[in-house]
């Protein structure tokens, strides 16, 4: 038996190849085995500076900027999500109008996502990073999309014309609620409720309140109260001004003489806009819309205000990439009697990667493009590309890193992006994401007893490694050298000898510092 020992310093890739100045002679029909491996695996660094940290530019999404930051093996997912939440913070938000409903509809309204898991939004493929978008259309029924307590749902015309009003408790109280069982989007979108009755109880105890929480009280099978309310619109009775709670501060009549410049309005719709402008910011703002008093059914469109409230007070900005640790529910709290408050067309643009993964539970009430959904104009709808910032000198190519071929996507022309769901597939896996998945050992220097059932082909695969040990080594030692035919008919001198490890995908091993590989020769049982 013969013990080899293989090196490797080249600083890139775990490529072994060693010149011996004695012979090492193999008798016919020798025996190899993988003895041990003491691999140090690069931690797949990447530095995301001023220099490779725009990765898309746009007519409709605009710049996409990056965070700048240093990601490795184990902050990978840290990227993955900062590209993720760069581009929503982005997404626009473009209002039109249906008049023949006196419902306002939304255009370019996407959520997007970037991801190496197929089962975590459906866009990732087998480890290829995959950067896209899902439209959410929805059409909200209040026993299937809410919460309810105490508040009863009765059939309109249409689902959208659904009725919800107070159904028991103490009118004043906060004890009839909604309460939304997903978030509002990430990217952009609104919740939007009509006024439909809204008469005088006599003082300012009744109406309606609509907000958003970052509570989840569907999964809490809690109510929702005003005061928990990161942004809120309370109307309380026709007349008087629209009240704005907004982080624990409430705007209302301050005494100040000024004229309310929005009152409530029977039939007005009110809501929450959700919108990005690219700096990391997303604003939520608080609107009106009322009846303009020329065209019948007709609306004009308000950012909402009180008495004595500036307009940058009826927006809150929220951070956009904050928003996965502290998402938005919308609530409605019905104050008033059932005779006194009714709302209908109770519109919200959920969480589109939420609703895809989800969509059996939620299968009546999502919308392919429905009238009332998110619109489809789309973002860069008459096609677009995924463009890296070109790679400077001594800045590292963002593009190869995450898998993908040229530094534009696709390399010429425009990708066709259809309404409701897109995604620029990386053509190799992720590096990052095969971390530990699984190795295998190649013969560079003769041949060995191996097969590739991907290629279907004989292969020399010396070792299959199931796993690294950690995220930076990878050490192999089986107990019991499993020994293969090397298939020399005749005696075989080697001077070279060559191997290399390749991950489960077939891909380079990066590698630092100092490795090695030990090998074991035998003569074969015919010998």
């Amino acid at each position: 038996m013969k013990i080899v020992r293989l090196t490797e310093n080249n600083g890139n890739d775990a490529y072994f190849d060693n010149v011996f100045n004695d012979e090492i002679n193999l008798p016919p029909f020798s025996e190899i085995a993988l003895a041990s491996l003491s691999i140090n695996v690069d931690p797949g660094s990447i530095v995301i500076s001023s220099a490779n940290n725009k990765i898309y530019e746009g007519s409709t999404v605009g710049t996409v900027t990056l965070t700048t930051e240093t990601y490795n093996l184990d902050t990978y997912d840290d990227l993955l999500y900062d590209i993720e939440a760069s581009f929503n913070e982005n997404t626009g938000h473009t209002i039109l109008l249906d008049a023949e409903r006196g419902l306002p509809n939304s255009q370019v309204g996407r959520q997007w996502s970037c991801s190496t898991d197929a089962s975590a939004t459906g866009l990732g493929k087998e480890g290829k990073v995959s950067i896209g978008y899902r439209c959410a259309n929805y059409e909200g029924a209040a026993e299937e999309a809410f919460l309810s307590n105490q508040v009863v749902e009765a059939a309109g015309a249409s689902p959208i014309d659904n009725e919800y009003k107070r159904d028991g408790g103490v009118p004043g109280e906060q004890d009839a609620t909604l309460a939304s069982k997903e978030p509002l989007t990430w990217g952009c979108g609104r919740f939007y409720v009509k006024l439909d009755t809204l008469t005088d109880p006599g003082d300012t105890t009744g109406g309606v309140f609509i907000g958003l929480t970052t509570t989840d009280h569907a999964s809490a099978e809690s109510t929702p109260t005003i005061a928990e309310c990161v942004f809120g619109i309370r109307a309380s009775r026709p007349g008087e001004p629209y009240v704005l709670n907004q982080e624990d501060v409430v705007y209302d009549d301050d005494d100040s003489g000024e004229t309310p410049l929005h009152l409530v309005v029977q039939g007005d719709i009110i809501g929450f806009e959700r919108f990005a402008h690219g700096d990391a910011v997303t604003e939520i703002r608080a609107v009106q819309y009322t009846e303009d008093g020329v065209t019948a059914g007709d609306r004009d469109r308000f950012p909402l205000v009180s008495d004595g409230v500036t307009p940058e007070e009826s927006t809150v900005t929220y951070n956009q990439k904050d928003y996965s640790t502290r998402p938005l529910y919308p609530v409605v709290i019905m104050l008033g009697s059932a005779a006194q408050a009714i709302i209908t067309k109770v519109q919200l643009s959920p969480d589109a990667m939420k609703l895809e993964a989800d969509k059996d539970r939620y299968n009546t009430i999502i919308k392919t493009n429905g009238t009332y959904g998110m619109q489809n104009a789309g973002v860069e709808h008459n096609g677009g590309y995924l463009q890296f910032q070109p790679d400077r000198m001594g800045t590292a190519s963002l593009y190869t890193y995450l898998g993908y071929a040229t530094n534009r996507v696709p390399a010429v022309g425009f990708s066709d992006m259809p309404a409701n769901a897109f995604s620029w597939d990386a053509g190799k896996v992720f590096a990052s994401a095969l971390k530990g998945q699984g190795f295998y050992v190649e013969l560079m220097t003769g041949t060995c007893e191996g097969y590739d059932g991907e290629t279907g082909q004989r292969k020399n695969i010396l070792a299959v490694i199931p796993e690294s040990d950690s995220d930076d080594k990878l050490l192999f030692q089986p107990s019991f050298p499993i020994f293969l035919e090397m298939n020399n008919s005749h005696p075989l001198v080697l001077r070279n000898i060559r191997a290399r490890v390749l991950q489960v995908d077939g891909s380079p091993l990066p590698v630092d510092g100092f490795n090695s590989m030990t090998l074991l020769y035998k003569p074969g049982k015919s010998q």
